[in-house]
């Protein structure tokens, strides 16, 4: 099973005319075509309270003044605001065929060289260890591929962030712990023991 996470940044849907959500709708739903039944696609969102406002000084004194008494504002009715954060998770469920005499017999007249070698790879644990990471090479690189061309059909109006291994660490871990001091100091250490560490205080 391979795994590909994404932050969305959501569309402003308050902002648009019914026929543009629709449309936006409809390009999504064609995006998502593109991952077939190989695919689980998992979405998490996150509501937190009192969220970090957003703001940039302006050059023009007056923009400025206008900026600061509006987040000034804002900042007053904190405990009523909210943030939302999501996520979607990718899973690519392949995985490597269990190799057997007669299924490598059907393919040798349509790829001998390919037969040949599976065949030799059952004879052989290192030559079979060798074919299933050329199995997970491949399963990798389509899962990377599917993942660009969803990217390329919605990322001008649906950015999508591909999280790193620190930042998708953070992500499981806010799974099981909301509080915010405990997310901003997660750091991924060791490699095989992922689960634990996100269980850890």
């Amino acid at each position: 099973m391979w795994e590909s996470s994404w932050a969305i940044k959501g569309v402003d849907y308050e902002c648009l005319a019914n026929n543009e959500i629709d449309n936006y709708t409809k390009r999504l739903e064609s995006a998502f075509k593109i991952l077939d039944d190989k695919y689980r696609i998992y979405q998490y969102l996150f509501k937190s309270s009192n969220p970090a406002i957003p703001s940039r000084s302006h050059q023009n004194p007056i923009v400025n003044a206008a900026i600061e008494n509006r987040i000034a504002y804002l900042k007053g009715k904190a405990q009523s605001l909210y943030g939302l954060t999501i996520y979607f998770v990718i899973l690519m469920e392949n995985p490597p065929a269990k190799r057997t005499v007669s299924r490598v017999l059907t393919t040798v007249n349509s790829d001998p060289k390919r037969s040949m070698s599976e065949l030799k790879a059952l004879l052989s644990t290192e030559k079979q260890v060798a074919l299933v990471g050329e199995e997970i090479q491949a399963a990798q690189a389509m899962l990377a591929q599917n993942i660009s061309s969803f990217i390329l059909q919605v990322n001008d109006f649906l950015p999508v962030e591909l999280l790193d291994k620190q930042d998708a660490f953070r992500f499981l871990k806010q799974i099981l712990n909301f509080a915010p001091q405990k997310l901003e100091s997660a750091r991924r250490t060791l490699e095989p023991f992922v689960e634990f560490q996100c269980h850890r205080g």
